[in-house]
């Protein structure tokens, strides 16, 4: 979460960060990491998938 935020206000391309985490983590699937990147963190499928970007506050963080 903390990585698709620093990408997403940055301005990454959804299908570089998508193939960084493919890249870099273990556990990452494509059935995982393609709704979590482009529809969640990236908010690059257009809405279907969330109504507005997934963007965590700091108090989120935090916790």
């Amino acid at each position: 979460m903390v990585f698709a935020n620093f990408m997403n206000l940055c301005q990454f391309d959804p299908t570089e960060v998508y193939q960084w985490f493919m890249e870099m983590f273990i556990d990452s699937y494509d059935w995982v990491m393609v709704p979590n990147v482009y529809g969640m963190s990236s908010f690059a499928d257009g809405g279907k998938m969330s109504t507005k970007p997934y963007i965590s506050g700091s108090n989120y963080l935090k916790k």
